[in-house]
């Protein structure tokens, strides 16, 4: 149709045609998380009622939003976290931007991340998107707010992206933990926050996964050989507020004087279901009533099987194309299909170089196979 002729135009009457395509292109892969980190220097006041120090640090990856951008937070201090937001306020007086701020994101969130009403709370923003340094000079202070002394003297906070070489890990997703009746506030978050599903955010230097709550992001799990750094604690998985140091073989937190910020410790090393009998209230601490009556918290680690990667139905379709004999041509009709046939007649009369081209990806003719193709390949050839 054309506004000016409508469906009797005369682009139609001299045949002119509009063309349509279908595109399928081949998936890029995402970079692992770990690949990349973010740095923030030379921030020169407090804010937000922290102090200057808790902002200059690492920002590590704490997955991808909704809105396909990495969410990071802050290494050591982690009440600071960095997020791209198309719309922070929610009502188009912000920006598209990177914002800094104090805001706990939603991961699922398409834009207004920080689930803001009338206002941005926010302390820097960059909204440059390319580039991997960045010398921002609008930023706030507690002194002064947006208009304080050291952007009137030029002083600028330099951001950086920094990518690195990432190191082989197991599949994350695959473990999580889930807390179960939390009777009590504790460290001044209610028991709603601690009752949720604690997912994998990578293996720390020791060796051990470190988990976060996918809903309320403050409580951590992690196990700490040294909590305190004085062995005044024993080796522990630890239920606490504190992020952990990635990096640190023990005394994750960087607790010192031997305190070890925890509300939960798990001594046990085996089994998937703890009952725990000492746990903390804010309303009597270590001897709180819930522990006088004996209610127990459940901790369960759970570990989901992963899924197989199947072989696709487009390619069986293009193995068809392929001049492999008759016993094969049965074999991939089965398979779109979903039937089951003996394998081996067409495998074993299939090269292996030949073999490596169509199974070298390692796909799986079904949900209930035991092995991949390639694998079935191998083991046709004995």
């Amino acid at each position: 149709m054309c506004d000016d002729g409508m469906w009797e135009n005369i682009f139609i009457e001299r045949g002119h045609r509009v063309i349509i395509e279908v595109h399928n292109t081949e998936s890029r892969p995402e970079p692992p998380m770990s690949e990349t980190f973010v740095t923030v220097t030379d921030y020169p006041c407090a804010t937000h009622d922290r102090p200057a120090e808790s902002l200059n640090q690492r920002y590590v990856s704490r997955g991808m939003g909704a809105n396909g951008k990495e969410i990071f937070q802050g290494e050591q201090f982690g009440e600071w976290w960095i997020f791209f937001d198309h719309n922070c306020g929610g009502d188009d007086s912000h920006d598209p931007a990177w914002y800094l701020t104090t805001t706990h994101p939603d991961f699922g969130a398409l834009e207004n991340l920080g689930g803001n009403i009338g206002g941005c709370e926010n302390t820097l923003q960059v909204r440059e998107s390319e580039g991997t340094r960045f010398e921002v000079e609008q930023y706030m202070c507690d002194d002064g707010g947006w208009e304080n002394d050291f952007i009137e003297r030029g002083h600028r906070v330099i951001i950086e992206v920094h990518n690195t070489e990432s190191r082989p890990e197991p599949p994350m997703g695959e473990t999580f933990v889930t807390v179960s009746d939390y009777p009590c506030a504790t460290h001044g978050r209610p028991a709603e926050s601690l009752n949720q599903r604690y997912v994998s955010r990578g293996m720390g230097a020791n060796g051990k996964a470190i988990f976060q709550g996918e809903q309320y992001g403050d409580w951590w799990i992690f196990f700490d050989d040294n909590c305190g750094g004085d062995n005044s604690h024993d080796p522990a998985w630890y239920l606490t507020i504190t992020p952990p140091d990635f990096a640190a073989l023990e005394n994750l937190g960087g607790n010192t004087e031997g305190s070890c910020t925890n509300t939960m410790q798990v001594r046990e090393s085996e089994g998937t279901r703890f009952e725990v009998e000492q746990y903390m209230c804010d309303d009597g601490m270590w001897e709180n009533g819930f522990r006088e009556r004996g209610h127990k918290v459940i901790i369960e680690v759970h570990n989901i099987e992963p899924r197989v990667a199947l072989c696709p139905r487009e390619l069986f379709s293009e193995w068809l194309r392929r001049d492999l004999g008759e016993s094969c041509t049965s074999l991939f009709i089965s398979a779109l299909a979903q039937e089951h046939r003996d394998v081996c007649d067409c495998l074993r009369g299939i090269p292996e170089d030949a073999a490596l081209e169509l199974f070298g990806s390692e796909c799986y003719f079904s949900e209930s196979s035991d092995r991949s193709f390639m694998q079935r390949w191998r083991d046709c050839q004995y």
